[in-house]
């Protein structure tokens, strides 16, 4: 049995991906977020991002229980995963990525509020997710895939292969902010999150 923790900024497309990882492998597929929600794991609101708070106790709990009951590969997604599963369970953690420009639109589709747009393309920006989870499990554990212009069964296609290997994880070929600076887009982004932080 292994589990697979999928992590990464919201909109990268972790739960899209995750349930087709988790079909084409025969894993059981569990969603952080939906898992707080549908159990009652919160704590309150937080009025300035206009999201639920997980208790993060409760569901590390819930998950736990899973991760030992199960004799199937459990696949675990969510972007604060890293905070939830234990290290010695995890055998590969996938952290998703998505190009900023690209990620604010898609945010933008979901009508996110544009503070928080804005607050996750930051976190893009500077690998807050894939800091958070070489932090968590170790860099050998870890791998990133960019998902910026594919198909999902391309990307699913790509974990299945590093899920074949014994180590060699890939950590480091995503690199923002050096490919907003060489497009020139990097003052233009800045100058957007900076505006919106102002008002």
């Amino acid at each position: 049995m292994r589990v697979i923790v999928v992590t990464g900024t919201p909109g990268v497309g972790k739960s899209q991906f995750s349930h087709l990882l988790a079909k084409k492998t025969g894993a059981i597929h569990v969603d952080i977020g939906k898992v707080a929600l549908d159990e009652g794991f919160t704590l309150g609101k937080d009025p300035l991002r206009q999201t639920k708070i997980a208790d993060i106790e409760k569901i590390s709990g819930w998950i736990g229980k899973i991760i030992r009951e199960s004799r199937k590969d459990v696949i675990v997604d969510g972007h604060y995963a890293s905070a939830i599963v234990p290290k010695e369970h995890v055998r590969l953690a996938i952290v998703l990525r998505c190009e900023p420009s690209e990620l604010l639109k898609r945010l933008k589709r979901k009508r996110f509020p544009k503070k928080k747009a804005l607050e996750n393309v930051a976190a893009e920006i500077l690998d807050s997710c894939l800091i958070d989870t070489m932090q968590s499990f170790g860099r050998r554990k870890v791998c990133e895939i960019d998902t910026t212009g594919k198909a999902l069964n391309l990307i699913v296609s790509e974990a299945l292969t590093l899920l074949g290997r014994k180590s060699c994880r890939c950590v480091g070929k995503v690199n923002w902010l050096d490919k907003l600076n060489a497009t020139g887009q990097s003052d233009k982004l800045m100058n957007i999150m900076s505006s919106t932080n102002t008002r």
